[in-house]
């Protein structure tokens, strides 16, 4: 949190020496921070926030990008003159969250088109998701595994390599 402060005094202090006072100053101060911050590394320990900050982008962008997708693939299937649709439950076993990145996820993949989480088991650890495309189990449950992998690495931990043990359960 400290660096995210640091960050936004460098912007700040950009704003002042450049005079730019408007969003897009503001925008770029953010960036030389972040670069500041970046080279600055192995001086003032800012990896994590470093890290944390690439990964938050890049699960911003790989969530519009599915839901950009998942619109599109909901519309095309429901105007269809006869869709296959075929509704599931699936259980995802995610080892690697904690609880409030498991709420995270959840509430990720409620917010995709054609997908819902029924419930989340903070014990053992277990998002159920309903799917419309129940056909595909393997492509829901990957999915929800890259949304896991991409939440830990935007909360400043690695991104954890490999796959943990799936239960895919048909429900």
């Amino acid at each position: 949190m400290k660096f995210l402060a640091l960050n936004l005094i460098l912007a700040i202090i950009w704003m002042f020496l450049t005079g730019a006072f408007s969003i897009g100053g503001f925008l770029f101060g953010m960036l030389a921070g972040y670069l500041v911050l970046f080279l600055g590394q192995p001086f003032i320990g800012s990896e994590r926030y470093i890290r944390g900050s690439a990964g938050s982008v890049r699960l911003v962008a790989y969530f519009l990008y599915e839901l950009v997708v998942a619109n599109i693939q909901l519309a095309r299937e429901i105007l269809r003159p006869k869709p296959d649709l075929q509704p599931a439950v699936f259980a995802v076993h995610v080892p690697e969250l904690t609880a409030g990145q498991s709420v995270l996820l959840g509430n990720m993949i409620s917010l995709t088109p054609g997908t819902l989480t029924v419930d989340n088991d903070h014990l053992t650890r277990t998002l159920y998701i309903h799917t419309i495309f129940g056909q595909r189990p393997e492509q829901t449950i990957d999915g929800a595994r890259k949304f896991a992998r991409l939440i830990v690495g935007a909360t400043g931990g690695p991104e954890p390599r490999g796959d943990a043990d799936e239960e895919v359960r048909p429900r």
